[in-house]
């Protein structure tokens, strides 16, 4: 994906590297996953605790959803 991204420029990032040389293209594959459940609960509260999702709070499915101890259990399984 991220080499299809990188031709679908224009034509900017040859010109970029003509100028400067090869710029480091980092890669993520080494990196944690974007979701991990030890972090859940307090992830869920971050992203609540912004004031365009506040609202949210109040909506049923959020207020049922189990702790994530509850989901780590369960993954285990």
């Amino acid at each position: 994906m991220a080499e299809r991204l990188r031709a679908a420029d224009g034509g900017y990032n040859a010109a970029l590297s003509a100028r400067i040389g090869d710029p480091p293209l980092p890669g993520f594959s080494q990196a944690p996953p974007i979701f991990q459940e030890e972090h859940w609960s307090e992830d869920l509260e971050c992203f609540l605790s912004h004031f365009h999702f506040q609202h949210l709070r109040e909506m049923p499915e959020f207020q049922r959803l189990p702790p994530a101890s509850l989901i780590r259990a369960l993954n285990r399984e």
